[in-house]
């Protein structure tokens, strides 16, 4: 039985790490598309545009315990940078979802098939908080506000406002997560907080601000994300657990140069806000 499925990356509203569990994503049009094999032994490559790797065994091992199937095999290609903090965990492990149950028939709607690839990412140890907010994101266009340290975890909003809107990434390499400074979240904590309330206010705009800004100054890159401002940037800052940089801007040509100027590799993509895309 063979299946295909289909998810995306995405940036942050909300740093769950940082806010105790707390979390909110949108999609960008950077996306992995999965080829599964269901049946025989355990095995699978991912092809990047930055090199090649085998997909983890104990994420391959999870998936197919959640999906209740005994083998699994996989073929990814993906534009989505890895570990960068732009969701690519969560989107293979979404997308192996998808395809499997693709090639199953079961018809998993986009929020089961998260619940279920959030499943898997945990026994998998590929997040610290379960990140149902960026598994969300990865297969549902829109903006995704969860809280995710209760049960499965629990969604708060999810909406459409509808469009797309330019973003442009600051690619600074890659960070596991096991390289992720909790410590320096710690004294933040009460402003990451009132990023939250402006989150469950509905003013996702504005929680994006104040996360990827607080964010930001952990990683030292304030000087970067106040350029972005300075060239037009709706919402700019350092998205989950970096270390990329983000700008969500109408016009992306001002920000891509002022960091090309800084001499930051830059990708101009898409936030994917549900509809018309």
């Amino acid at each position: 039985m063979n299946g295909v499925g289909i998810a995306c990356g995405g940036v942050s509203v909300l740093n769950a790490i940082a806010t105790g569990g707390f979390g909110g994503a949108i999609q960008v049009g950077l996306c992995m598309r999965a080829e599964v094999k269901v049946g025989g032994g355990l095995e699978g490559r991912s092809y990047t545009p930055w090199g090649s790797m085998d997909v983890p065994k104990p994420l391959l091992n999870a998936v197919a315990q959640v999906m209740g199937i005994r083998g699994l095999k996989v073929k990814v290609e993906s534009s989505i940078p890895p570990a960068s903090g732009l969701k690519s965990s969560s989107a293979l492990a979404s997308a192996l979802v998808s395809a499997v149950s693709d090639a199953l028939g079961l018809g998993l709607g986009p929020l089961e098939a998260a619940l279920r690839a959030v499943e898997a990412s945990r026994r998998a140890g590929l997040t610290v908080t379960g990140a149902l907010d960026d598994h969300l994101a990865s297969i549902e266009p829109g903006i995704h506000v969860t809280y995710n340290l209760l049960g499965r975890g629990v969604v708060l909003y999810s909406i459409k406002p509808g469009g797309c809107m330019p973003v442009v990434l600051g690619l600074r390499g890659s960070r596991r997560v096991t390289e992720v400074l909790k410590e320096g979240y710690k004294p933040l904590k009460s402003l990451y907080l009132a990023a939250v309330y402006s989150a469950l206010r509905g003013e996702w705009l504005d929680a994006m601000r104040l996360n990827g800004l607080l964010t930001a100054a952990v990683d030292g890159v304030v000087d970067l994300v106040l350029k972005a401002y300075e060239a037009g940037a709706a919402a700019a800052g350092v998205t989950g657990k970096g270390p990329t940089l983000f700008a969500l801007t109408r016009d992306p040509e001002p920000v891509a140069e002022a960091w090309r100027m800084e001499g930051v590799d830059v990708m101009v993509t898409r936030a994917q806000l549900g509809g018309g895309c």
